[in-house]
């Protein structure tokens, strides 16, 4: 089977291990200090480029909080693709070979349903918002957007990257947008 991985610079951060599992959606990040690894299992590379205008705009290392909204996105976009790869395996026992044939499908999405992504991203964060504040929302006026899908740590109002999510990393208060 193949699927998406990706490697993006974190931010340094006290706490140096995270580790989200999409199961659902066949999803998972970990972050090891500096490095967060991404990895979608049955997609072949569709999370990828469904996410890659997302990806293109992120110019920096991510926080802990910007990681989960990632390995979010990712999941979101291999929920919905149209068509699923096909994996079969061919077995030739007397030239003793085998190989895996992919059949892959074009690139197409289904309707995208933003409650999908915020169920996604309550989970991805699991109790990330009970102890944050965040700039410009009340805590449940956050989790309200949260749950919509309509909240993003990873970029601005305009859709500029967020290089520095935390204003203060400390107490964890977020600086994140609604579309």
């Amino acid at each position: 089977m193949f699927g998406s991985f990706l490697s993006w610079p974190a931010s340094p951060y006290p706490e140096t291990f995270d580790f989200v599992d999409l199961s659902v959606a066949q999803s998972m990040h970990l972050r090891l200090g500096e490095a967060a690894l991404f990895f979608v299992f049955n997609d072949s590379a569709g999370a990828l480029m469904g996410n890659r205008d997302r990806l293109d705009r992120i110019l920096g290392p991510l926080s802990p909080i910007q990681c989960r909204e990632l390995v979010t996105d990712l999941a979101f976009v291999n929920l919905n693709l149209k068509e699923r790869p096909l994996y079969q395996s061919s077995v030739n026992l007397l030239e003793e070979t085998c190989e895996i044939v992919a059949r892959l499908p074009m690139f197409e999405l289904n309707e995208l349903d933003p409650l999908q992504k915020g169920q996604l991203m309550l989970r991805a964060l699991d109790n990330v918002p009970d102890g944050m504040s965040f700039v410009g929302h009340t805590s449940a006026s956050a989790l309200v957007a949260i749950e919509a899908g309509h909240m993003t740590f990873l970029f601005d109002d305009e859709g500029n990257f967020i290089g520095t999510p935390f204003a203060d990393p400390d107490n964890g208060t977020a600086n994140p947008a609604t579309d």
